[in-house]
């Protein structure tokens, strides 16, 4: 069958200060790491990169450990 799975801790407040903040602070590190070694954000297979940066991020500030990522909640899904 078809199933959806999704976490109600992602309407709270909480949540969303968090992930928020998490994300800004991702996407400007992920764009200097980029520009820096590439000399641009757009890059094949980028996404991974960025991925492992926010679960950093989450961990390191938060102490939170968190799967937020497709590839991974979604065994067989490869992304570019």
């Amino acid at each position: 069958g078809c199933y959806s799975y999704y976490d109600p801790v992602k309407d709270t407040e909480a949540y969303k200060i968090v992930i928020e903040d998490v994300k800004r602070i991702a996407d400007k590190e992920y764009e200097e790491e980029m520009i820096k070694e590439f000399g641009t954000k757009e890059v094949l297979g980028g996404v991974h990169r960025y991925y492992a940066i926010e679960a950093r991020i989450l961990y390191e500030k938060y102490g939170l450990c968190c799967i937020n990522n497709p590839m991974t909640l979604n065994h067989g899904l490869h992304i570019d």
